[in-house]
């Protein structure tokens, strides 16, 4: 998640971690300096990477798919790798970002109220 959205994230990390264990998958989680210690011992572990910041341009790129939340740095870090994406807006311009990515086929979106 961006700047903002990990500061009030919600149930994302805790289902996004569901997903991940699901799917027998790993998955590298940026949750940001402030929630970094209670998220790496909840969530942390052998197929989770918890990290409080790391370059979008570094991981992008190697990843499967990329979840996020759509804000425009994100986004374009996202585009400008290539991979599928899928988009998790909060706020601000995100929900037209997430729009904006599904109407040029790179990737779907979920509202964040139906992230399950």
């Amino acid at each position: 998640l961006g700047t903002s959205a990990v500061l009030d994230p919600g149930v994302f990390y805790e289902e996004a971690a569901k997903a991940v264990k699901t799917m027998g998958k790993r998955a590298v989680f940026l949750v940001g300096r402030a929630n970094y210690e209670s998220y790496r011992t909840a969530l942390g572990g052998d197929d989770i990477h918890v990290v409080a910041y790391a370059p979008h341009s570094l991981l992008m790129p190697r990843a499967a798919v990329n979840v996020h939340q759509g804000g425009i740095g994100t986004t374009a870090q996202a585009l400008r790798a290539g991979r599928p994406m899928v988009v998790v807006p909060f706020s601000h311009d995100q929900p037209d970002n997430a729009q904006r990515c599904v109407k040029l086929g790179v990737g779907t979106s979920v509202e964040r109220s139906r992230m399950r």
